[in-house]
């Protein structure tokens, strides 16, 4: 039994991932704080949902999918695409139905990767 510096409650030895560093092999952390920290740090830090979504950037004619926007019209600024006017065009958390969604835009002549589900 180990006593988690998150959640201070004492559980089994496979509740905890491996260290090496540390003496008795085991992180600090159970499993489940450590998941729910990186939760947290994705959705802070990273600016990832929990959620996929089809967006639209007007000047470029451009749909695509991402569950990082600020990541994903970084990207876009990168490759010279004016990305100040984009809007999202359909939410859901299930990552094939975005992209079908996406693929039905690409259908109708809207440009952007054109991935077959």
């Amino acid at each position: 039994m180990k006593k988690c510096n998150v959640c201070k409650l004492e559980k089994s030895l496979d509740n905890y991932n491996k260290s090496t560093p540390n003496k008795d092999g085991l992180k600090t952390t159970c499993k489940k704080c450590r998941s729910l920290e990186n939760k947290k740090y994705r959705k802070q830090i990273l600016g990832m949902l929990d959620y996929f979504i089809v967006y639209y950037i007007p000047s470029a004619h451009y749909v695509g999918i991402t569950s990082q926007p600020k990541a994903r019209m970084k990207q876009h600024e990168r490759m010279g695409r004016d990305t100040t006017d984009w809007r999202v065009l359909f939410c859901t958390e299930d990552r094939y139905e975005a992209r079908l969604m996406e693929n039905r835009y690409h259908d109708m002549g809207f440009e952007g990767l054109n991935i077959n589900c």
